[in-house]
This record gives structure tokens, C-alpha cells and sequence, in this order.
């Protein structure tokens, strides 16, 4: 990587730095309008701190690297300019202080935004316990921010992440981003993440958390990071978490986010997590046989939403194609790319 860096920042035709180096960089992100590629990087894996789980922890014995915010503008100009890339998104290790590094992160975006007129998509990440006036400032530069909660609880975030204060580092800085966000300043909102398996919290104790921060902290999202053990760590030689696992956590995620779901009324195992043979919607209505099915022709945008096999697009046009049509054959609905075979026994006709 340090190689490939040292390229990159050299005078060079963007084709003759040997970019495909840095393709582990390019992260397809979904949105709306399908897949959205970002250029993913650290300023620097340099940092003070050692997290149990975290390949760049100051105790680990690695190569480390850092790059200028002169030296990563430049950089994700050339892979934005020859088409490899739609947007940025920035981090940094912990490295001298908080404050060192979030004004890397600062520094970055505002050479993109204001010595080189980037006016495209630019996604920064707010460290723990950093100044909240370099928060303030990069908040009005960048489209997305987003603070890392790591775990699910304080408990769990102290074992894993020792050296970080989580009330006032963490929640404080959430807290501060979040009445930003109440004043319209984040054209695309406040995200977090927390990272799946790498203690014993369960999914219930996950998804509570995530319910209360889109209600009362009103984040955009909540991602998932599926532990997987990275050598010369302390958990090394923990088992990674299933993809199946993190699958269902945004399916359960999807539910309370979009489709009206409480989070009280998601079903957990006996040991509080997501059962992992069946999604959480149709777990859901398995639960709730009394309901269904349901006349597709009455039924209203509520109780579509829950029907297994339509989704949001799917239901707010069967609401408003009943305006002047009647649903009577299945034929009707596989107009609208609606799988017959999922919603068969989950709805009826008139």
C-alpha cells in the first residue's frame, strides 16, 4: 500500500500510476438510484488507541502509512476524473490526538470543496472525543458524517475499546451531530456503525439500540460490521460472525426504519437473537396467521407493507392503482414484479 501511495502522488497520467493497487479502496455502496462507488480510505492506520478488534491498534505490529490531505485530495481526483468513483469517503486512525487527526479529516474536505470546487458526494467520519468546533466545521463541508458506537451498550464498549470514553467521546459527539442534523445542515444525515460478534450482546440488545437512535437521535442509518478476526489481535482467534447473522439484522433494520415496525414487535429466540432460517418480516407474520390473508383490495398501506413479498414501491402502487382498478387475478399483480409465489397464502382477492 505505501508503494502504491508513494505512485499515486507523484506527477503521472492517472493510467500509468497502476491504479487498479488501490481498487480494495472502491466500496459499492447501495442508494436509491443503484450502486454507488466510494473511495474508502484512512488518512492515515496510525493510532493511539487499541481496540481489541482493530487491525490498525497501536500494540499490533503492522505497516503503517500516512497520507497529506494535499496527497488524498489529489489522489481521489484522479480516480472522480477518470469515472472509477462517485464520491468520497474519509476516516482516519487516532493518531497524536483526536483533534491531530479529525483536522486531517477537516483538512481533506476542504481542499476538495474549496481549492478544487468539489461539489460532489463526500462522506466524513467524526472521531471520539474530538473538538466539537472541528466537528462543527466539517459538518458544513461534508454531505454525510457519522460516529462509530461500536457495540451495543457501554459494558461491551469498554471491553472492546479501552482507551475511548463512550459517554462524553462518543454519545456527547452523537448527541451534537444530531441537533445539526434537526437544523437541515447534512444533505445526506447523521450514520453509525457497530460491530456484530465481536463480544456476546445479542441481537435484541442490537436492534433496541438502533430503534432509539432513529427515534430520538434521528440518524439516517445504522450499519453492521460483521466481526472478523484479524491476526496479532486479542481476538484473533474468535470465530467471525455469519454473514446470515448480519443478513438479518438488516432485514430487521429495514423494518423499523422503513416499513413502520416497533421494535417490540420483532421476534428473537430464546437467546434474544433473530431466528436465522426465515427473514424477520416472515417471522413476523407467521406470528400473526389471525391477520392474514389480507384483501389486497381493502387493506391499507399499513398492512400491505407487512404482507410477506411486497415491499414499499410494491404497496404504494396497489394503493393507488385500487383508485380506479380492481386486483381479481394473480396475473395482476405479476404486472407490478410482484412475486406470486411469496404472497400466495398472504393475500386474497374481493
Amino acid at each position: 500500500m505505501l508503494k502504491a501511495l508513494e505512485v499515486l502522488t507523484k506527477e503521472a497520467s492517472f493510467e500509468s500510476t497502476g491504479y487498479k493497487r488501490f481498487l480494495d479502496y472502491i466500496y459499492p455502496a447501495l442508494s436509491s438510484e443503484g450502486i454507488f462507488r466510494l473511495f474508502k480510505i484512512l488518512i492515515t492506520n496510525k493510532c493511539q488507541n487499541n481496540c481489541l478488534y482493530c487491525g490498525a491498534r497501536a500494540k499490533r505490529s503492522c505497516q503503517r502509512f500516512f497520507i497529506t490531505p494535499q496527497q488524498l485530495a489529489r489522489i481521489f481526483l484522479e480516480f472522480y476524473k477518470a469515472k472509477k468513483v462517485e464520491g468520497l469517503f474519509v476516516s482516519s486512525g487516532i493518531y497524536k490526538s483526536p483533534d491531530y487527526s479529525q483536522r486531517l479529516i477537516l483538512d481533506t474536505v476542504y481542499i476538495l470543496r474549496k481549492e478544487f470546487n468539489f461539489r460532489g458526494f463526500i462522506h466524513a467520519k467524526v472521531l471520539p472525543s474530538a473538538d466539537l468546533n472541528l466537528i462543527k466545521g466539517l459538518a458544513f463541508l461534508a454531505d454525510r458524517v457519522s460516529i462509530n458506537l461500536e457495540a451495543s451498550a457501554e459494558v461491551f464498549f469498554k471491553k472492546l475499546c479501552p482507551e475511548k470514553d463512550y459517554n462524553q467521546g462518543v454519545i456527547e459527539r452523537l448527541g451534537f451531530l444530531s441537533s445539526l442534523g434537526e437544523r437541515g445542515v447534512f444533505k445526506s444525515g447523521v450514520t453509525s456503525q457497530i460491530v456484530v460478534g465481536a463480544d456476546k450482546e445479542k441481537d435484541n440488545q442490537i436492534l433496541k439500540l438502533s430503534s432509539f437512535l432513529y427515534t430520538n437521535y434521528g440518524l439516517r442509518r445504522v450499519y453492521y460490521s460483521g466481526f472478523s478476526p484479524v491476526e496479532n489481535t486479542p481476538l484473533e482467534n474468535k470465530k467471525p460472525v455469519s454473514e446470515q447473522r448480519i443478513l438479518r439484522l438488516y432485514q430487521a433494520d429495514v423494518l423499523i426504519r422503513k416499513y413502520g415496525f416497533k421494535f417490540q414487535e420483532l421476534f428473537f429466540d430464546k437467546e434474544g437473537n433473530l431466528p436465522q432460517d426465515r427473514d424477520p418480516k416472515l417471522v413476523w407474520a407467521y406470528n400473526h396467521r389471525e391477520i392474514f390473508p389480507v384483501n389486497i383490495n381493502k387493506a391499507d398501506l399499513h398492512l400491505l407493507r407487512r404482507v410477506p413479498g411486497i415491499g414499499i414501491k410494491s404497496s404504494e402502487k396497489i394503493v393507488r392503482i385500487r383508485k380506479f382498478f380492481r386486483f381479481k387475478y394473480w396475473e395482476d399483480l405479476k404486472k407490478l414484479r410482484i412475486d406470486i409465489k411469496r404472497v400466495k397464502g398472504w393475500i386474497r382477492f374481493d
